[in-house]
């Protein structure tokens, strides 16, 4: 028997949903289905769709930065601290290949709002205060905050699809090349 919360339920069965059937195919019946909950139990819990949705969004968002930061050690200098946290989102990504589907297509919807953008960043303040702090120091080059973020990320992200679909080999030689890149494109 399925002991999860209806709340928790439904956001795993909007995930599997959003997979199987693209963000702009999803129903209320499908996922209310997925959970094996009533689409009542949808209204009733998040609001609507939309909001169920979000939800779902930032749970995986949240449970990202919870997996980064559990790898962070307060001991570590900014070199292994900045490896780590490129190494655990790409492993992150790797290991739950429908976040990752997921991410990418809410992040390129109109779901993406300044208000959900906002939430997103609240659950990443301390990777995103490594990376002020990376350019505060002058380890990365003098830019936006969005752009060292941007071009942290998207390497990463672009990659993990890419051994998820077994386009790309996931061995020493190819993280060495991206993470090495990676870093090419925001340090002095």
């Amino acid at each position: 028997m399925d002991k999860r919360s209806s709340k928790d339920k439904l956001i795993s069965a909007t995930i599997e949903a959003i997979c199987e059937n693209g963000l702009h195919s999803v129903t209320t019946a499908k996922i209310a289905n997925k959970a094996k909950l009533s689409e009542a139990m949808i209204y009733k819990t998040f609001g609507n769709k939309d909001d169920m949705i979000i939800a779902s969004f930032l749970e995986i968002k949240k449970e990202l930065n919870n997996y980064v930061i559990s790898r962070l050690d307060s001991t570590m200098d900014f070199e292994s601290k900045n490896y780590s946290i490129w190494q655990s989102h790409l492993n992150y990504f790797i290991g739950n290949p429908q976040h990752l589907r997921v991410l990418n297509q809410i992040e390129h919807s109109n779901y993406m709002t300044q208000e959900v953008r906002k939430s997103c960043l609240s659950y990443s303040n301390e990777v995103i205060s490594f990376f002020q702090l990376g350019i505060t120091k002058k380890v990365f080059k003098q830019m936006h905050i969005e752009v060292a973020i941007a071009l942290f990320f998207s390497p990463i992200i672009s990659i993990a699809e890419a051994i998820v679909e077994s386009r790309v080999p996931d061995n020493e030689e190819t993280r060495e090349i991206l993470y090495s890149s990676t870093m090419d494109a925001l340090k002095t």
